[in-house]
């Protein structure tokens, strides 16, 4: 009670008393006849102290009551400035609609949003500032205020005039007046940053989920924290089977352990690695991937995260190898090629060297080929030149290599020869094989083959191309000497390698 009266004696600086007395002293100051009569003369001491001291009084209440209003007026000022701090210049925009969604009051940092000046922007509608594509939702949104009467919220667009639209958090409440007028209290909220980065996460998210190749978040240590969809269709591993797990439950077993030491210590110092390597599936298959890793650090530098995106090469892998394998064998006959007979010469020629042992060349012409193409047809002269193929290559000893060189025109190395007769029973076994009949419908075909042959080392330094210059060339003597038989190029001059087979 004390504190009640006291905090009501400051507010009201004269009390009835005070204010009594106050007016006494005032009244008996004028009521003082001038001049003083004898009697009066004698008591001017006392009524002057009297009045003197009440009016010492008075001055006091004036004072206390100039203080009074000064504080009242610093009050004052500081709650204007509390209201223009706090409302004015709020980071919110806060205004007030009619229930016909007219603005009634707003604050400066609404008008900032939308670009006007406070006074221009009383008793213009709302949704003016709605972008087109969001005023249904406004419009909904301010009936269901009207009739709910419940605080709600709801995100639009708005836009300056003439200006790029921006996100805008409304929450708002219906506020019914003494007068049964309802007013719409809002607030908004500039939410484009956070939208633009909701949107970037999304983007994100959805690139992650979507993308082709599969994705792996380890942290630091290395340990599966988020895996794609791709991942699983590659791996055959579901999410739930890897988090927490280490990748190295995908090793295949087919690199070293060089090879993963290498790798981290190239992430370990740049960051990144990229490569092929071999990866297990689920099942147990092993299948090639491109991978590429990132370390993602953090703001002191320190590993957070690795991220690694990887994608299955089999395709690819497997559309190289039928180029090699282009570049390499007869397409028809699956036989090595010119090229790749080059290759292999080449080492058969230095493993020879090294050896002391022979290797022999043998190019191999088929006789009356051109007659089956001419007479059956391209489908039958191609039967024609598999089954040859097969039937020479079964005569073959494993290490020796038969090669397609031409239409119908094949060359044949033989290695490991201890000398030129060790050859000769191979040569027999080739002209039968070529000679084995082709039973084509209600047609069989023969063909029969002429041989040329040549040896390596000779007496002088040759190439790999002149040992096949040197066997087509005895090749073209068997064809002089009546086909179906071989000949030896003239660098062997022993003529009891010359021969044929008659039939």
């Amino acid at each position: 009670m004390t504190e009640t009266k006291t905090e009501s004696a400051r507010s009201q600086p004269f009390s009835e008393e005070k204010l009594s007395r106050s007016q006494s002293a005032e009244t008996r100051l004028a009521a003082m006849p001038v001049p003083l009569t004898a009697e009066q003369e004698t008591q001017v001491p006392l009524a002057v102290q009297q009045l003197l001291h009440d009016l010492q009084a008075r001055q006091r209440e004036l004072e206390l009551q100039n203080d009074e209003l000064r504080r009242a007026q610093s009050a004052n000022n500081t709650a204007r400035a509390h209201y223009f701090d706090f409302y004015d210049l709020a980071p919110v925009g806060y205004c007030t609609l009619n229930a016909e969604g007219q603005i009634n009051q707003a604050n400066l940092t609404m008008a900032n949003l939308l670009g006007q000046m406070r006074d221009s922007l009383i008793a213009q509608p709302f949704g003016q500032f709605v972008v087109a594509q969001d005023q249904d939702i406004f419009y909904f949104f301010r009936q269901k205020l009207l009739e709910s009467g419940e605080s709600l919220s709801c995100d639009v667009r708005m836009a300056q005039t003439g200006s790029k639209w921006f996100w805008v958090h409304l929450a708002a409440l219906a506020v019914p007046g003494d007068d049964g007028v309802t007013t719409l209290r809002m607030v908004l909220s500039d939410i484009t940053e956070r939208k633009q980065t909701e949107e970037k996460l999304l983007l994100a998210a959805s690139v992650f989920e979507h993308a082709g190749e599969g994705i792996m978040v380890t942290d630091a240590k290395g340990n599966i924290v988020e895996v794609n969809e791709a991942f699983t269709l590659i791996t055959g591993y579901s999410r739930a089977e890897v988090l927490g797990r280490s990748p190295r439950m995908l090793k295949s077993g087919r690199h070293s352990a060089d090879f993963y030491e290498a790798m981290y210590a190239e992430l370990a110092s740049s960051g990144y690695w990229s490569g092929e390597l071999w990866n297990r599936h689920k099942n147990g298959e092993v299948y090639p991937e491109l991978l590429a890793i990132t370390a993602v650090r953090g703001p002191e530098g320190e590993v957070q995260r690795y991220v690694g995106l990887f994608s299955d090469i089999t395709v690819l892998k497997l559309h190289q190898q039928r180029l090699e394998r282009m570049a390499y064998f007869d397409l028809l006959t699956g036989l090595p090629n010119r090229v790749l007979l080059a290759d292999r010469l080449q080492q058969a020629m230095a493993l020879t060297r090294r050896s002391g042992l022979l290797l022999a060349v043998v190019y191999v012409d088929l006789d009356g080929f051109k007659a089956i193409n001419d007479l059956y047809g391209h489908v039958a002269g191609d039967q024609m030149l598999i089954a040859v193929s097969m039937q020479m290559r079964d005569a073959l000893r494993e290490g020796d290599t038969l090669a397609r060189i031409g239409n119908d025109e094949f060359a044949v190395l033989l290695v490991g020869l201890e000398s030129a007769q060790t050859c000769l029973p191979l040569l027999e076994r080739l002209m039968a094989a070529v000679a084995q009949p082709l039973v084509n419908g209600d047609q069989t075909l023969c063909v029969t083959a002429s041989l040329g042959v040549t040896f390596y080392p000779q007496a002088q330094s040759i190439e790999a191309d002149q040992l096949l210059r040197q066997a087509d060339q005895a090749t073209y003597q068997a064809k002089q000497a009546g086909k179906n038989c071989y000949r030896v190029f003239d660098a062997v001059p022993d003529s009891s390698l010359q021969g044929s087979l008659n039939t």
